[in-house]
């Protein structure tokens, strides 16, 4: 469903926002049970 443009759209927002290593992980525990 999600191609590579919002895939970097993600990407461009993640670096906005600065977020640190602990919201990345979780960011990447949401998108797993999402995608699970």
């Amino acid at each position: 469903m999600y191609e590579n443009d919002s895939e970097n759209e993600l990407i461009q927002r993640i670096r906005t926002l600065n977020l640190t290593a602990f919201d990345l992980w979780v960011l990447d525990e949401v998108w797993a049970r999402t995608w699970c």
